[in-house]
């Protein structure tokens, strides 16, 4: 009966080792995955930082380009606003140009005109001086002194 006991024991032993093994290698599974997700995690946990850094860095970046760009729209504003004052004095200019164009040829014309008339007045006055001094002479002429030898 003893040996009976024994080899029971003894079986009951070698079930236990069997069992306590298995548990031992899925244990040391265990321990090898959960090392393997550590070291994954520990990864994750570095690609999330440097994923956090350059979101930092992008975020300033367009911080400062949206900077960028309110101040260049500011100054597009203030530049087309000159440009519209710029190109309006340039047509008020462009309108007193051609006013004063038209001022100076009809002054041009009027002076011409008045030329004009200056002479003929002229030629009319002398046409009348000499019929009133042909009047006066008759048919007498008058002596014309010679101004090219410089004796009077």
């Amino acid at each position: 009966f003893l040996k009976e006991q024994i080899q029971a024991e003894q079986c009951l032993k070698e079930n236990l080792e069997e069992t306590l093994q298995l548990e031992i290698e899925n244990c040391k599974e265990e321990i090898a995955s959960i090392s393997s997700l550590k070291a994954e995690l520990e990864r994750i946990k570095v690609e999330k930082g440097q994923l956090e850094s350059t979101l930092r860095e992008k975020s300033q970046q367009l911080e400062s380009l949206q900077e960028i760009k309110i101040s260049l729209e500011e100054q597009l504003k203030k530049e087309t606003a000159a440009k519209a004052t710029v190109e309006q004095l340039m047509f008020e200019e462009k309108n007193k140009a051609q006013r004063l164009q038209t001022e100076l040829d009809v002054s041009e014309q009027v002076q011409r005109d008045f030329v004009k008339l200056s002479q003929t007045l002229q030629v009319r006055h002398l046409g009348n001086h000499i019929q009133s001094t042909k009047a006066v002479l008759g048919d007498r002429t008058l002596p014309i002194p010679d101004l090219t030898n410089g004796s009077s």
